[in-house]
C-alpha cells in the first residue's frame, strides 16, 4: 500500500481556483523546506544541503523524505509535536510529565507500538520494564502508525496530581473540560461552534459556489458521534471522562456522603504511609513494615492482594504501562456512574461509560477504515475526524496555516479538496505519518518559487479571506510565508550551539521563573490550556528571544548533584536528607523537579554553578579567522548561507569595525545575535535564492560536505552511502 497515498493526491491536481500550478522552486529550495518539515530545524551549513540535494538527484524528493523519518532527529522533532496536537500540559497541577517525559528501552523500537495496537488494555501486559506515553510516542513513530498513540493517550491522559480527594462540583468540571479538549485537540470540533456549523449544516452554506463559506468532508460524521448533527447534550460525552469509580485512588473530598459509601480498595497504591483502613493493612504491615512507615506502594498492593484483602485486584496499568501514567479500575468492575446522564457517544447509550469505552470505539474504527468499510457507523466516524484532524494538525506545521477554521470546517473548495485527498492518503497508508509527510512534500503547490514583482499566484489554502472580491480567491507567496514553530526554533537553536536541550516539562508553578517555562510562555510554546502558545513575530517574543539570546550564550545549566530523576533520592548531594525530611516522596518515589527546587533552596543545596561548557562557537573563535570570515561562517551554521553581500559587509562592518582584523568571541557572539534577530531565521517558508556552490571560510568540524554526508549516511542509511569529495551515491 506504501506509495499508494501520493499517487491518490496526485489525482487531486491543483486547486480549481488556479489554472496551473505555481512553478517549482528547484531541489535546493525543497531541501530546505523539508529540514523544518522533518527535523524541525533549517539547514545546518551549506554542506548539509548539498548532501540532501545530492541524494533528491540519486532517488527521488519522496524517498529523500521517507529516509529523513529514519533519523533520530525525526523523533526529536515530531515526538514533542504529537504531545502539542494532543494538548499535553507541560507546566502547572494538571501536568503528567512523569508519564510523558522520561523513557526506557521500550522507546528505541516499534514493538511497543504494535503490542498496544493488537492488545486488550485490560488483559495484556508488555513483556518489558513498564513503559510510559515518552516511550509511547518514539515507538508510534517508528512504527510509523499513529493508531496506538491515540489509544494510549485515552487511558494516560488523568494526571496523578488530579486524582486525589476532589469535590463533586470539581470532579465534573473536569469531565467537562475533558470533553471539550477531545473534541478541540483530537477532532477538531468545539460544542460551541456545532449548532451553527457542523457537517449536515452551517450557517455560511450557500448553494452558489462563490457565496459557499462552509465546505466540509464527505459524510456525517457528527451525526454518527452524537446522535445529532448539533452534537447534542454535551455531558452525554463528558460521563465517558468520570474519573471516581475509574480512575484508581480518586476519590471525592466532600459531599460524598449523598451517594453510596465507595467499594474497598485499599490495595490501590497511594504511596503514602498505609492505605487507611483496608482490610488487609495490619496484615502486611506485619509483613513488610515500611508500608506502614514509607509509602503504600505497588509492592504494598501486591501484599494486600496475596493476604486477601482484594480477591479481585480491582486496578490494572493497562497495557502495563507505568504506575505514574494510570491506574484504572478494571472494566469488569466498573459501577454505574453516581453523577450525570448515561454517557452516549458513537451509537452507544452506556450506564457504565468511561474511557475504557472511548479507546475501544477508536480501535474499532481505525480497523474499520483500514477495511475500507466507510463511515456508516460511530466508530468508523470517530476514527475518521480523529485522522482528518491530525492531517489538519500536519498541514499547519508544514505550512503555517490550518485548512479549516476555528469551527473545524473549511472555508473554501480548495481547502476542503486538499483536506480530503491528504486524509484519504493518510488512512490509505494505514495512518503513516511518513507517507503523509511524503505527500505534502510533493504536493505541486508546496514548493514555489518567489515570483518576480506582480506575478505568480496560489490557491487559497494559506489566508481563505485574503483577496476576497468577486471571482476566484488567490493568495499570493507572501501567505506562504509563516512565523515557524517555537519550540522547534529553541530547539534547533540549542542543538546546532551544542547546548543542552530546552526543557519540556516542568514540576510545578513555582518554578516557573527559575528555569525556561516563562521564555517558552513568552515565545509562544504551549505550556497548558491557560497558556496555549501561538505562532507570530510579536513584540513579546522578539523581546524574550532577544533577552536570552541575544548574546549566544548558553542558557545556564541545571542545578549541580540535584538534576531530576526517575529514581527516589539523589545519592551523594549533599541536601537529600534536608529535602526528605520535609517530601517524603523525593526519597520513596522520583527525585523529581519539585525535589530539586527544595535542594538548590536548602542550606545544604547544591545551589546554582555556571558552567564554561564549550560550544560551536568557541571552536571557530580558536581558529582565528578575520571577521569577515567568521561571520560568514556564523551565518552558515544558522542559516546555511555562507555568502555576505555588499550591504552585509557594510552593516557588520558597522558593528563590528574593521572586517580585516582578527575576530574576538564576542565579535563572533555578537553576530550569531545579529543573524537569530533577522527575518531569514525568524521566518519560515521562503527558502530564498540557491546558494549551493558557496563554501564556508572556516571548516568547522562536522559542518563540512563529507562530516554531514557521513553523519548523514550512518543514521538514515545504516552506512550504506558512498561519501566522496566528487560524488554521492546510494
Amino acid at each position: 500500500m506504501k506509495r499508494l497515498g501520493i499517487l491518490l493526491l496526485l489525482l487531486v491536481g491543483c486547486p480549481a481556483s488556479v489554472d496551473e500550478p505555481p512553478p517549482d522552486a528547484g531541489d535546493e529550495a525543497f531541501v530546505r523546506r523539508a529540514l523544518p518539515l522533518m527535523w524541525g530545524r533549517g539547514p545546518e551549513g551549506i554542506g548539509e544541503v548539498q548532501v540532501l540535494v545530492d541524494l533528491v538527484g540519486a532517488s527521488s524528493r519522496a524517498d529523500v523524505v521517507r529516509a529523513m523519518a529514519r533519523s533520530p532527529e525525526y523523533g526529536d522533532r515530531w515526538a514533542p509535536t504529537l504531545r502539542d496536537f494532543a494538548g499535553v500540559r507541560r507546566q502547572g497541577f494538571l501536568t503528567n510529565w512523569w508519564c510523558h517525559r522520561d523513557q526506557t528501552a521500550a522507546a528505541d523500537g516499534p514493538e511497543l507500538a504494535a503490542f498496544l495496537r493488537d492488545r486488550d488494555p485490560a488483559v495484556e501486559v508488555w513483556p518489558g520494564d513498564p513503559w510510559s506515553m515518552a516511550d509511547l510516542a518514539r515507538s508510534t513513530l517508528l512504527l510509523d502508525d499513529l493508531t496506538p498513540w491515540y489509544r494510549g493517550l485515552l487511558l494516560t491522559q488523568f494526571s496523578p496530581r488530579r486524582n486525589q480527594a476532589q469535590t463533586v462540583a470539581e470532579g465534573l468540571s473536569y469531565r467537562a473540560v475533558d470533553a471539550e479538549r477531545l473534541l478541540r485537540r483530537q477532532l477538531n470540533r468545539s460544542f460551541d461552534c456545532l449548532p451553527c456549523h457542523n457537517s449536515s449544516f452551517s450557517v455560511t452554506d450557500a448553494a452558489d459556489p462563490q457565496q459557499d463559506r462552509s465546505w466540509p468532508l464527505n459524510g456525517e460524521p457528527e451525526a454518527q458521534l452524537f446522535g445529532s448533527p448539533d452534537g447534542g447534550d454535551p455531558a452525554a460525552l463528558a460521563a465517558y471522562f468520570r474519573r471516581y469509580g475509574v480512575v484508581g485512588a480518586y476519590q471525592f473530598s466532600s459531599q460524598l456522603d449523598w451517594y453510596d459509601a465507595p467499594p474497598d480498595r485499599g490495595c490501590i497504591p497511594s504511596f503514602v504511609p498505609t492505605c487507611n483502613g483496608c482490610s488487609c493493612e495490619e496484615a502486611v504491615c506485619a509483613v513488610d513494615s515500611t508500608c506502614c512507615s514509607e509509602s503504600w506502594d505497588v509492592h504494598c498492593a501486591d501484599l494486600c492482594i496475596d493476604q486477601g484483602g482484594c480477591p479481585e485486584p480491582p486496578v490494572v496499568h493497562p497495557w502495563g504501562s507505568r504506575t505514574r501514567c494510570s491506574m484504572m479500575v478494571q472494566p469488569a468492575s466498573l459501577e454505574p456512574d453516581l453523577f450525570g446522564p448515561p454517557g452516549a457517544f458513537a451509537g452507544e447509550t452506556n450506564e457504565l461509560a468511561s474511557v475504557w469505552d472511548l479507546q475501544r470505539l477508536l480501535g474499532q474504527g481505525f480497523e474499520q477504515l483500514r477495511s475500507d468499510a466507510g463511515l456508516d457507523d460511530g466508530a468508523a466516524a470517530f476514527a475518521w475526524l480523529t485522522a482528518a484532524a491530525l492531517v489538519d494538525q500536519v498541514w499547519e506545521e508544514a505550512g503555517g496555516a490550518p485548512l479549516t477554521l476555528s469551527h473545524g470546517q473549511s472555508r473554501n473548495a480548495d481547502q476542503a479538496a486538499l483536506l480530503q485527498a491528504l486524509t484519504e492518503v493518510f488512512v490509505a497508508e494505514g495512518f503513516s505519518l511518513v507517507e503523509l509527510l511524503a505527500a505534502i512534500a510533493t504536493h505541486e503547490v508546496w514548493n514555489p518559487t518567489a515570483p518576480a514583482e506582480g506575478d505568480g499566484v496560489l490557491p487559497p489554502l494559506w489566508d481563505p479571506f485574503g483577496g476576497e472580491v468577486p471571482g476566484a480567491v488567490v493568495n499570493d507567496f507572501g501567505d506562504r510565508v509563516h512565523a515557524p514553530d517555537p519550540r522547534s526554533q529553541q530547539r534547533s537553536l540549542h542543538r546546532r550551539m551544542g547546548w543542552r536541550a530546552p526543557a519540556e516539562f516542568f514540576g510545578g508553578e513555582e518554578l516557573a521563573e527559575r528555569n525556561d517555562a516563562a521564555l517558552q510562555e513568552s515565545l509562544g510554546v504551549f505550556l497548558k490550556e491557560a497558556r496555549p502558545g501561538f505562532r507570530a513575530v510579536g513584540f513579546e517574543a522578539m523581546l524574550a528571544w532577544e533577552h536570552a539570546y541575544g548574546r549566544c550564550e548558553a542558557p545556564l545549566p541545571p542545578p549541580l548533584g540535584c538534576e531530576q530523576t526517575t529514581s527516589p533520592g539523589c545519592p551523594g548531594c549533599p541536601c537529600e536528607e534536608v529535602v526528605c525530611a520535609d517530601r517524603l516522596e523525593c526519597c520513596v518515589d522520583t527525585w523529581d523537579q519539585q525535589c530539586t527546587f527544595s535542594c538548590a533552596q536548602s542550606d545544604a543545596g547544591c545551589g546554582l554553578e555556571l558552567l564554561d561548557l564549550p560550544d560551536t562557537f568557541d571552536a571557530l573563535a580558536a581558529a582565528g579567522p578575520s571577521r569577515a570570515d567568521a561571520v560568514a561562517t556564523v551565518k552558515d551554521v544558522l542559516l546555511g548561507d555562507p555568502t555576505l553581500d555588499d550591504d552585509e559587509r557594510a552593516l557588520f562592518g558597522d558593528l563590528l569595525g574593521d572586517l580585516s582584523t582578527p575576530a574576538t568571541e564576542s565579535d563572533i557572539r555578537a553576530a550569531c545575535g545579529v543573524l537569530l534577530s533577522t527575518p531569514q531565521w525568524a521566518l519560515a517558508g521562503d527558502p530564498g535564492p540557491d546558494r549551493i556552490g558557496a563554501e564556508p571560510p572556516v571548516a568547522l568540524p562536522g559542518f563540512g560536505y563529507a562530516d554531514r554526508c557521513e553523519q548523514i549516511s550512518a543514521s538514515l542509511y545504516s552506512g550504506g552511502l558512498s561519501c566522496s569529495v566528487d560524488s554521492l551515491r546510494l
